[in-house]
């Protein structure tokens, strides 16, 4: 899956391929649409305020669809 990829405070963000994720029990793999990078991610790759320990992928606010269910997954 290709991602943006926070490598630390002041450095831009960087477009990186990683493997594809597998669902831990209880939660699902969604084929991401779209995605949006809200102020507060914007905030951390500038002063990185809040306990965020690099390297990390960012953004929550996204759409997409259900590719992969993990154990115990229902409905």
């Amino acid at each position: 899956m290709r991602a943006l990829v926070f490598r630390g405070a002041g450095q831009p963000l960087q477009l990186e391929t990683l493997d594809d994720p597998t669902p831990g029990e209880g939660e699902v793999v969604l084929k991401v649409g779209r995605c949006g990078i809200c102020g507060t991610d914007l905030h951390r790759t500038e002063h990185n305020i809040w306990t965020c320990r690099p390297p990390v992928v960012l953004g929550h606010e996204f759409a997409g669809e259900i590719v992969a269910l993990g154990k115990g997954v229902e409905g």
